[in-house]
């Protein structure tokens, strides 16, 4: 049974400032789109097998519950996974840069 992906408030936000600082840097929409495509790929790919990426013991800590993660290229994604109902919810997004412990 696969399971649901959803996206937390916090991941939306961060994705927003993401978006908004390629238009600012005027990243070719073309090229942004890509990227989204290849985002979107990835996120429906964490129905199926979500425990395949790394727990990130960072995140983990400061959230109080199990965080994976999963790279697109320079970027991090983290995400929860709740069994019980059958959900990912994706919490948070970065450039893997900005990461001080990674």
């Amino acid at each position: 049974m696969k399971y649901r992906v959803e996206l937390a408030d916090s991941f939306t936000a961060d994705l927003d400032r993401h978006l908004a600082y390629l238009q600012q840097e005027k990243v070719a929409p073309v090229t942004i789109g890509r990227w989204l495509g290849r985002l979107h790929e990835l996120v429906l790919g964490l129905d199926e097998l979500p425990k395949r990426h790394p727990v990130d013991p960072h995140f983990t800590q400061s959230a109080g519950t199990t965080t994976r993660k999963v790279n697109l290229g320079n970027y991090l994604i983290f995400y929860q996974i709740d069994d019980e109902h059958r959900r990912v919810t994706l919490v948070a997004f970065t450039h893997g840069a900005a990461r001080k412990d990674v």
